[in-house]
């Protein structure tokens, strides 16, 4: 929820103002979540059951089944990302602050995440993580 007196904006309307301000080729635009889908508590989440949220994946929020762990990540970077490309590669949040220090030319001194900067420029298909923990 909005800060009181912030009005909030939708997706939509996040592309239209980057696109009005004529800076859409100099940013990277990134949405993506924290954790699948709710367990079905319609107390405290949405009815996973009718929104199918997690789709074929087994587990919910907090189950460490795919689930439960995997969510969509959408980038936009026009001019260097491809338009309707799609990747399968596994990442994590802990790589956003080296993908951040990568674009910036500004690498964090000590991190645990791998740069997304060659997934996203299509320099590689992969990011080579050994491993991914949480």
């Amino acid at each position: 929820m909005p800060a009181p007196g912030n009005k909030a904006i939708s997706q939509g309307q996040l592309l239209d103002l980057v696109d009005s301000l004529g800076i859409t080729e100099n940013t990277l635009i990134v949405f993506m979540s924290d954790n699948g889908g709710g367990n079905g508590q319609r107390h405290f989440y949405h009815d996973v059951r009718f929104f199918n949220s997690n789709g074929p994946f087994r587990g919910m929020k907090r189950d460490l089944f795919e689930g439960g762990i995997r969510v969509p990540l959408i980038a936009q970077w026009e001019g260097v990302i491809e338009a309707g490309k799609v990747s399968a590669e596994p990442v994590a949040y802990y790589d956003f602050m080296a993908t951040a220090g990568e674009l910036v030319e500004n690498p964090p001194q000590r991190t645990d995440g791998t740069s997304w900067v060659p997934l996203l420029t299509g320099k590689a298909d992969t990011l080579a993580h050994d491993y991914l923990y949480w």
